[in-house]
């Protein structure tokens, strides 16, 4: 707004603005606003800035900005800094695959915001195997005002699977943008952790160890202000639940919009692969106005069913407390459960879900030779196998035991001083 007192003696006067709204160092067309004044008042004008400065960019956050006004032997000049507003993604992009001449190709599309739109942007995309393709310069073909889209993709073998680790889009002014995805595996919560024959999924009111937590912090992304618009949490419930605290305190709905809680727990529900992520709409309306809606970083959630397992001393310390070192310890790839045993009895869990439990599936243990397995935390009665009314006895053979039926827990105890394994399957 520029503001005129006069003179006004040769009646209508002439006000000219001006300024390099393109930074090119010359006043062409869009750059000049002429108004009549006859008499004393105030002048509105506007103009939408296409970049922060040269394009291509200079390399800086923000560029000086000369506004001139001429009234009659009047001039005035005004300096503002325009400053570089960074690029933001629409959401963490996800691959499709695409035979092209007999080669396979791993093809990542992904959306930017930027009002900059005259930016040269470039592009890092890290892959799930942690190959790197860079993208320069790209042009972009806008889908709405402000977005644009681009493709990244790389040859692959067949069968090859890969995923998307992070993302970083940067325009040519220090702006900078990234997503990035995280793993998060669970177990089906279907055990009885405070053995009180109630199944976990349906329990709470106790801090469930099946429960993992996530940080929300790490979903948020620059561009999401609270002030300007209001973030909500995306899961899916048939896969995983979101509580508030390990003990299941609350339930944080699928849809709820989050304000200033950072932890969260999550808890498998079903065997399944499902998205963890935060959605921020803008309160100034959403769709392909700038910065309408953006979709943070995302956790991948990977939850299994786990039939059998199988808990003991291994650490040594004269409890089971079926710690995640202990666990560390006793999984090992394709041999089973590790039992390190001392020269005392110790006592071991054996655990199944309902899972396992279920018609049509026969639960087998395997024992080493060297250990023997009991049917009680006593041992004072030695496993039978449901399917044979004989006990093994020979501590030098390996001794399987099946059954096709098995409460949701037992405590069985495994003694002997061997080193070997015990595997449930």
């Amino acid at each position: 707004m520029v503001t005129v007192d006069g003179p006004f003696d040769d009646g209508a006067q002439t006000l000219v603005i001006t300024a390099d709204v393109n930074f090119d160092g010359t006043i062409g067309d869009g750059e000049k606003w002429i108004y009549q004044r006859t008499e004393p008042g105030a002048e509105s004008f506007g103009f939408t800035m296409r970049d922060d400065g040269p394009s291509p960019g200079n390399g800086t956050s923000q560029d000086p900005l000369t506004i001139r006004a001429e009234f009659v032997d009047d001039v005035k000049e005004k300096k503002v800094e325009v400053k570089n507003v960074e690029p933001d993604l629409v959401g963490v992009p996800s691959v499709f695959y695409h035979e092209l001449n007999g080669e396979r190709f791993a093809v990542v599309r992904f959306s930017v915001i930027d009002p900059g739109v005259n930016h040269i942007h470039t592009a890092t995309l890290t892959w799930s195997d942690n190959v790197v393709t860079e993208a320069g310069g790209f042009i972009k073909a806008y889908t709405c005002s402000y977005v644009f889209t681009k493709i990244i993709s790389r040859m692959v073998l067949p069968g090859v699977q890969v995923s998307v680790k992070s993302l970083v889009v940067r325009d040519d002014d220090l702006g900078v943008t990234r997503r990035f995805r995280e793993n998060l595996e669970l177990d089906v919560n279907d055990d009885d952790d405070n053995l009180n024959l109630q199944e976990d999924l349906s329990d709470r009111g106790f801090n469930d160890d099946d429960l993992k937590p996530i940080n929300l912090q790490r979903l948020i992304t620059p561009g999401m202000d609270p002030r300007r618009g209001t973030r909500y949490l995306h899961y899916d419930p048939s896969s995983v639940r979101v509580w508030n605290s390990q003990s299941k305190r609350n339930l944080i709905p699928n849809g709820s919009s989050i304000t200033d809680q950072d932890q969260v727990w999550v808890e498998g529900v079903s065997a399944s692969r499902s998205e963890i992520t935060i959605q921020w709409n803008s309160s100034d309306g959403v769709g392909c106005s700038v910065f309408g809606s953006i979709t943070g970083n995302v956790i991948d959630v990977i939850v299994t069913k786990q039939m059998l397992d199988l808990d003991t001393d291994s650490d040594n310390t004269g409890i089971v407390d079926r710690s995640d070192y202990e666990d560390s310890i006793e999984n090992t790839a394709g041999k089973g459960k590790k039992l390190f045993k001392r020269s005392s009895p110790a006592e071991t869990i054996l655990e199944t879900n309902a899972f396992g439990q279920s018609t049509g599936y026969t639960l087998t243990l395997t024992v080493s030779p060297g250990l023997n397995a009991w049917a009680d935390a006593a041992k004072t009665a030695r496993i039978t196998s449901a399917t044979s009314s004989s006990i093994p006895t020979d501590d030098r053979e390996s001794e399987t035991y099946t059954w096709t039926s098995w409460g949701n827990r037992s405590r069985i105890g495994v003694s002997g001083l061997f080193l070997g394994y015990a595997a449930a399957a």
